[in-house]
């Protein structure tokens, strides 16, 4: 168990290494990032040499890498070119609306998926097993930003039922967590609901029925422990989904977070703040994949011993 755990946190702290180091040559190798920042109709070569010089792009490459890896190290990811405030007090103070909204996204997911995903199981073959089948390939399909925009233009614009943009309160919370839940409750219905039609056809379960049983009792309290399983190994691929389309669904509901500060970094040109948003979430969503890792071990622990 206890070397299953440290190849873990060795694989996840090469994941990192290797995001870091990929962040650094795509900002050095991408064109030239100080010719980005500058524009060649107003700022004269002097201006743009010593505006080079001052961010340390006339240095050797492994200088800077190392440089690079050793802030990175030590929590230092620059300042803004467009406040001059240091990179993680701004993602920091925007994390936790990104948290709140995938958070909030993983609850609805879960709420949602499992009784459908059961429901349909217990009737595999009839029409119930078939509404839900389609019900999560048609979630799956919708992309985000329609379903997003459907859902201010009938309840903020026609109904008046909640706001489409804001933060704050429980209700600017709801459309942002609907349209953002969407595709990861279709996929977590689908894999559910066929993990949970074979549990239902094992052997435990007809020993469960043939000792009186109800059919209730063996849903809940043996099949669907063992047929949710299955979540926990996709939980990692439904993170990754989750946090990139906070990008998407932030910009669109105004929602202040992470992804609504990487899009204006993007527009704005301020490189330093779009490096560290593209670490943050890889940071993220590797700690999330070490703890699902984790959890499934916990869960299971026939893992550690293959």
């Amino acid at each position: 168990m206890t070397r299953y755990i440290l190849l873990r946190v060795v694989s996840a702290a090469v994941v990192m290494l290797g995001l870091v180091t990929v962040v650094f040559l795509g900002n050095n190798f991408v064109g030239d990032p100080v010719a980005m920042l500058t524009d060649r109709e107003i700022d004269s070569p002097e201006q743009i040499e010593a505006l080079r010089e001052q961010m340390g792009y006339n240095r050797p490459l492994l200088a800077r890498y190392a440089e690079w890896l050793g802030d990175v190290a030590t929590g230092d990811l620059g300042n803004s070119l467009f406040n001059n405030r240091p990179v993680v007090t701004v993602l920091t103070e925007r994390l936790p609306a990104t948290l709140i909204l995938t958070v909030s996204a993983v609850l609805v997911t879960l709420l949602v998926s499992v009784p459908l995903a059961l429901w349909g199981a217990y009737h595999t073959g009839k029409w119930q097993d078939t509404l839900v089948a389609t019900f999560g390939t048609a979630f799956m399909a919708v992309p985000g930003f329609w379903l997003a925009i459907a859902l201010i233009f009938v309840f903020a614009a026609r109904l008046g039922w909640v706001e489409s943009s804001g933060y704050g309160q429980p209700q600017h919370l709801i459309l942002p967590t609907l349209a953002l839940a969407a595709t990861s409750t279709g996929y977590a219905t689908q894999v559910l609901q066929s993990s949970l039609r074979t549990e239902f056809r094992q052997q435990y379960a007809a020993v469960a029925r043939a000792k009186g049983l109800s059919e209730w009792r063996i849903a809940m309290r043996h099949v669907l422990p063992n047929g949710a399983l299955i979540l926990v190994t996709q939980a990692g691929f439904m993170l990754i989904g989750l946090l990139n389309g906070t990008v998407l669904i932030e910009t669109i509901f105004a929602w202040p977070g992470i992804g609504q500060v990487a899009l204006s970094a993007v527009s704005s040109r301020d490189l330093p703040v779009l490096m560290g948003s593209v670490i943050y979430v890889g940071f993220l969503v590797t700690i999330g994949a070490l703890i699902v890792d984790l959890l499934y071990v916990w869960l299971d622990p026939r893992v550690a011993l293959t």
